[in-house]
């Protein structure tokens, strides 16, 4: 059955975070860790993303998008949870109401040291 928020892109992955306090969602994959290093080649990662409610004052979230380590940790039992916080290791997009006026920021981050830039993009709810 197609998805009725835009069924004409390939991939998409529907994500819930449920009516918890501490519900998280998150699209990885298993058993590949070191396999795509930053720095010193090329790397294209494209994706569009479409947030259907945004976040605010009542119900606060982060979401980010990009390549990163760490958000998801796995185990036998049940293929993984999600990590909280930021990871530890990542280029990716970030977006929560109450950073950069609810526009997308730019991270780039290692162990040690992070670079955020704002952007001029607004988050627009339902549009990819």
């Amino acid at each position: 059955m197609p998805y009725a928020g835009g069924n004409d892109y390939v991939g998409i992955h529907v994500l819930s975070t449920g009516t918890t306090t501490t519900g998280k969602a998150a699209v990885a994959s298993f058993n590949c860790y070191n396999k795509a290093k930053l720095g010193g080649k090329l790397i294209i990662f494209e994706m569009r993303v479409r947030i259907e409610t945004l976040s605010d004052a009542a119900n606060i979230f982060t979401a980010s998008f990009g390549l990163t380590d760490l958000s998801v940790i796995p185990n036998t039992s049940n293929g993984g949870t999600i990590a909280a916080g930021d990871p530890a290791n990542g280029v990716y997009f970030s977006y929560t109401h109450g950073t950069n006026s609810g526009k997308w920021i730019a991270v780039t981050r290692d162990s040690s040291n992070a670079d955020i830039k704002n952007s001029t993009v607004t988050v627009t709810p339902n549009q990819w």
